[in-house]
């Protein structure tokens, strides 16, 4: 069954490059709500905004331990996206059409990786992902926090759905630290959950 609200699934090469490129960042990165910069994350409500494949999309985020949930206003509707257990199952539904799936996750390419971690002069934590090809350490994002570890920015570089690199950002703002309810986090009952179609 095609969703339209689903990036994955839209004829819009913009929107399916979108998706693809940010995969790293849910996946690969997968420790990001826990440890955006190797260290403990704060809980927190802010602003988020994703630059990729010439295409800028704002959310508004909420992170609480290992669990994320970024809701972005499609136009046409909400998109939520639900990350939990430090990133590796990740729920996308839309709050007009009430419907919903559980994203396949990404096979490891299994080539190896490494974080360098750094602190800035001004206290920031700078965090370097790195992985290896042909024996040369390639740099896919860094990303930089507050000293308690809040993410502030990131820079990343990965490839779209048509085999192409790209580089691409993300921004946090208007960012509120504190507690965030558990019931964002959670999937609502009357969302119908639907199999992935064909691509």
């Amino acid at each position: 069954m095609r969703l339209p609200w689903l990036p994955i699934q839209s004829s819009s090469r913009r929107w399916r490059a979108a998706l693809y490129v940010t995969l790293p960042i849910i996946f690969g990165l997968h420790g990001l709500a826990k440890a955006e910069c190797g260290v403990g994350t704060p809980d927190y409500a802010a602003e988020r905004t994703v630059t990729v494949a010439d295409k800028t999309v704002t959310m508004q985020v909420n992170v609480s331990g290992s669990k994320v949930r970024e809701e972005t206003d499609m136009g046409n509707g909400v998109r939520v996206t639900i990350r939990t257990s430090s990133g590796r199952r990740v729920v996308v539904f839309d709050l007009r059409t009430r419907t919903g799936m559980v994203l396949p996750t990404p096979s490891n390419i299994g080539l190896p990786t490494r974080s360098i971690n750094e602190v800035a002069k001004d206290g920031r934590l700078i965090r370097v992902q790195q992985f290896q090809s042909r024996g040369r350490w390639l740099e896919t994002s860094r990303t930089t926090c507050r000293a308690n570890g809040l993410m502030l920015g990131q820079t990343f570089v990965s490839v779209d759905a048509r085999g192409q690199e790209v580089s691409g950002s993300v921004v946090q703002d208007n960012i509120r630290v504190g507690p965030q309810p558990a019931s964002l986090f959670e999937v609502p009952p009357d969302i119908k959950m639907l199999r992935p179609g064909p691509r």
